[in-house]
């Protein structure tokens, strides 16, 4: 048989071309090849060690040569026979005492492993006993009695059921898996060759030529696997660990490859969703050679559908909302510009499972919508769905990492009202909301925050939006028709009208008001005219049109009231694009969430994330609390001088919430005109 004599050089040779280890039938066997090659990587370190130890040059008048500089030399010449014999006398001297001593066995062990010679290896390494040994020695010995089992994969993985010794050595590690994983699959078990072939490669560096080898070999066992046995072990619970998620990322690509059935459009679409899932996978820059095409190609692929009611009852709000997209998309440059869909809702709310299969049929990577919430509650109930969605509507709370809420709720501005009040130090609250579902729907929104927050809801009372004469409920909210009935006492009494003024109530701080500007108007000088000029008012930003109007909103001044940065500051963060002078007053509300759930939209469809960081919006600054699916919007503060809206600065710290307030009580029976 013929040997190159083997030197670092050749060694780095041998490894870029393994033809070159030998002549004969070897070349024409590929597999034996790659093995060989592997065996070798974990030669080169040793040989580049030694050349680099320091030795110690004999002084030239001495004829006695350095044992220790002519064992590594014979290592480095690829003498394995002749470096084997060297360690092992050297481990002999009375003067190398444990660990040296058994440095220098394993030193000679490696030689003889190199050489062929397991019985030499044996007969060196048995009679070492562990505790003279260094964790690192114990593990590297381990390794080297189970090299002679290698064609016995039964006992090498006994040999090899745990590492001997806990090592913080990477090379150590990976040989002890490389060496488990090619036992694995001589026995055909193919998930646990992947399995050791991931947790080799996860000790190895990443851009090495073994690495993309080893990769290469998980990827053959997960193609050889049955399908159901690729279900089953997807589906199976697995650890959070890297490791385990990257082998679940295999094992998830060979399961869409195996499911498409050779359809290469159906194979590019589920890629989608898993580069979305796998952002860091080793297979996004190192694809299998089948799926460099696809994954390839799936990348940058981006396709946003919206579903709106563009036509029907709700087709003013589903076209302001749209043009507010539109104005997203159009000021987005056009290579960053996603494919946009736009599917009407209307025609059929109830074919909701229709238009999501249509989505999907045309690849679409989001879906932005619907609006109205029975559409979304039928959106959320779909089996199977896999598309990401982000909702325009509140329906229950989210609990889906595919499934996001966004919208313009009044609960939500309800909320804040209770918070900035707090935070302003009032603690007692009157509450005035119009008649009907809205108006109950803000009142318990205020009075839950409120009394969470510490708060006391004193009274309520709610009006009637077609009436312009609010002093009965106002009366009422003050108690001054009890002042009132005081008076009427004392004339039946006296007989006689004495001098009278009624008062108010003298316990509460601030008003919450829900109203539209046409109420508001009206509300606040008979809320004056009621003795009631020194108490706050707080309100939604429903009261504002939108649009400046000092001469018909005067009558609101020093209401203070939360909306958003899009209708206080007049600017629009889109651009200055002409379709959105279609939709005056507070449609134009509607345009701005169109903005920001374009830019969510982009967000999500490019990151796979949602809200890593607030975001400054047209409606409010834009979060995602942790663990949260529903986004949260701060809005801006001002208060009305002289008929037109004065920003208010920010008040901090956020109020302390009372986890169990002392009484939780229900509103106070409410006084209605």
């Amino acid at each position: 048989m013929r040997y190159w004599p083997l030197t670092p050089a050749r060694a780095t040779q041998i490894l870029s071309d393994p033809a070159l280890v030998t002549t004969g039938p070897l070349n024409s066997n590929p597999d034996l090849r790659v093995r060989l090659r592997h065996h070798f990587c974990w030669l080169l370190p040793l040989l580049l060690a030694a050349c680099s130890a320091p030795v110690t040059k004999p002084d030239a008048t001495d004829p006695t040569p350095d044992p220790l500089a002519a064992a590594e030399a014979a290592l480095t010449a690829g003498n394995w026979l002749d470096a084997a014999r060297r360690f092992e006398q050297l481990a002999l001297q009375p003067q190398h005492a444990p660990p040296a001593a058994g440095a220098l066995r394993l030193q000679a062990a490696e030689a003889f492993a190199h050489a062929g010679d397991y019985l030499s290896l044996q007969r060196l390494l048995l009679p070492l006993e562990p505790a003279d040994l260094t964790l690192d020695q114990r593990l590297q010995r381990q390794i080297l009695l189970a090299l002679p089992l290698q064609r016995d994969p039964v006992a090498l993985l006994a040999a090899l059921a745990k590492p001997a010794a806990i090592s913080a050595d990477a090379t150590l590690l990976a040989r002890f898996h490389g060496l488990r994983a090619d036992a694995r699959i001589q026995q055909g078990e193919r998930l646990a060759a992947a399995r050791e072939l991931q947790s080799q490669i996860s000790y190895l560096a990443a851009d090495s030529e073994l690495t993309r080898d080893r990769q290469r070999q998980l990827w053959r066992q997960l193609q050889q696997m049955p399908e159901q046995q690729l279900q089953q072990a997807v589906a199976a619970p697995s650890e959070r660990s890297d490791e385990a998620i990257t082998l679940h990322g295999w094992l998830n690509l060979a399961l869409l490859q195996r499911r498409s059935g050779g359809d290469d459009e159906l194979l590019a679409l589920q890629l989608l969703g898993w580069l979305r899932d796998y952002p860091t996978h080793p297979a996004r820059q190192q694809p299998p050679a089948e799926l460099q095409h696809h994954l390839g190609g799936a990348v940058g692929r981006h396709h946003l559908v919206v579903l709106l009611p563009l036509s029907g009852r709700y087709q003013r709000a589903g076209v302001a909302l749209r043009d507010g997209i539109l104005a997203g998309y159009y000021a987005t440059p056009i290579a960053e510009r996603p494919l946009l869909t736009l599917l009407d809702t209307a025609a059929d709310p109830s074919r909701i499972a229709d238009l999501y299969a249509l989505a999907a049929a045309q690849q679409a990577t989001l879906l932005l919508g619907p609006l109205d919430k029975d559409v979304v509650a039928q959106l959320r109930t779909l089996p199977q769905r896999t598309i990401p969605v982000i909702a325009l509507n509140e329906y229950g709370a989210a609990g889906s990492d595919s499934f996001y809420q966004f919208s313009l709720a009044p609960e939500a501005e309800a909320r804040q009202v209770a918070e900035r009040a707090r935070l302003a130090g009032y603690r007692r609250a009157l509450a005035l909301v119009p008649e009907g579902e809205w108006g109950e729907r803000l009142l318990q929104a205020f009075v839950d925050h409120w009394q969470r927050l510490g708060g006391t809801l004193l009274e309520s009372a709610t009006y009637s939006a077609q009436e312009s004469d609010f002093a009965k409920p106002i009366k009422a909210l003050l108690n001054l028709d009890d002042s009132e009935a005081r008076r009427s006492t004392l004339i039946r009494q006296l007989g006689e009208r004495p001098q009278f003024e009624p008062r108010r109530r003298e316990d509460a701080e601030l008003i919450f008001l829900a109203a539209y500007p046409s109420q508001a108007r009206l509300l606040q000088p008979q809320i004056r005219f009621h003795h009631a000029a020194g108490l706050p008012i707080y309100a939604t930003s429903h009261l504002y049109s939108g649009q400046p109007d000092p001469d018909r909103d005067r009558d609101m001044d020093g209401i203070r009231f939360a909306d958003m940065p899009w209708t206080l500051q007049q600017t629009s963060q889109a651009g200055d694009v002409p379709l959105l002078s279609r939709h005056p007053g507070s449609l134009q509300r509607l345009v701005a969430f169109g903005v920001d759930a374009w830019r969510l939209g982009l967000q999500l469809d490019r990151r796979g994330q949602l809200l890593p960081q607030p975001l400054a919006g047209s409606t409010g600054e834009l979060s995602l609390p942790p663990g949260a699916f529903t986004v949260v919007r701060r809005l801006n503060w001002s208060q009305f001088v002289r008929g037109v809206p004065k920003p208010l600065p920010p008040l901090l710290p956020q109020p302390e919430v009372v986890e169990e307030p002392a009484a939780l009580v229900a509103p106070p029976p409410t006084t209605t005109q």
